[in-house]
């Protein structure tokens, strides 16, 4: 009896057949873990780059924005628009009074 309870006990204890049974469970876990990770690491960085856009574009419409304000012109641009009126009257003045014939 001695010799059949360490034969049993013995091939009960055999660790490499446990191993062979439970190892691709094991390897299963961790290639699952390491590709879900992977992916998180993925979508972190796609998020942080589409935020990086989107603050870049805001910044970048914000600088270029203007306020929608009545455009006032200044008094200088009527008489400068008279004065052409005259110089360009004078010119034809000129023109045909010393104009050779």
């Amino acid at each position: 009896m001695g010799d059949l309870l360490g034969t049993t006990v013995g091939g009960l204890i055999f660790m490499p057949m446990y191993f062979t049974m439970i190892s691709p469970w094991i390897v299963y876990v961790i290639v699952v873990k390491g590709e879900k990770k992977r992916v998180d690491q993925t979508k972190e960085l796609i998020d942080l780059g589409a935020q990086a856009r989107r603050v870049y574009f805001d910044t970048l419409r914000s600088q270029w924005e203007v306020k929608a304000t009545p455009i006032q012109r200044p008094k200088v641009h009527h008489f400068v628009r008279c004065f052409r009126k005259v110089h360009s009257v004078s010119e034809i003045i000129t023109m045909t009074l010393f104009s050779k014939r």
